[in-house]
């Protein structure tokens, strides 16, 4: 693939990355900025276009996790315990508690691995 980057308007850069959150081309251009009017037809125009599908590709190889992750994520989450996040109040309700998940480091686990995987 090449780089294509270079090639996309700004437009077309934002396109790109709303494509990536909607999965719908009319919304996509509508969020990128082109025209109510016109958004149905330069979406399904910007998805015939080679560059932009090059882009398009490269984000979903820079974006896509492996195996290995998605394992690993699911395995993290099932061992989970969500009285991190929970408090019983002197009433008995519950209620969130973020200082417990901040005590135990939960959300600077989660951050490392953001971090790590960009």
């Amino acid at each position: 693939m090449t780089d294509t980057s270079k090639k996309l308007t700004d437009k077309q850069q934002v396109f790109v990355e709303e494509y990536l959150r909607c999965w719908n081309a009319s919304e996509a251009a509508r969020r990128a900025g082109y025209s109510e009017k016109t958004a149905r037809q330069i979406g399904e125009q910007n998805l015939s276009k080679l560059d932009i599908q090059e882009k398009i590709q490269a984000r979903i190889a820079e974006l896509k996790m492996s195996a290995d992750e998605v394992l690993s994520r699911l395995g993290e989450q099932a061992r989970g315990d969500i009285g991190d996040f929970i408090a019983v109040t002197k009433s008995g309700q519950p209620r969130l508690c973020l200082k417990r998940a901040r005590r135990r480091k939960i959300f600077a686990k989660m951050r490392q691995r953001v971090l790590k995987r960009f």
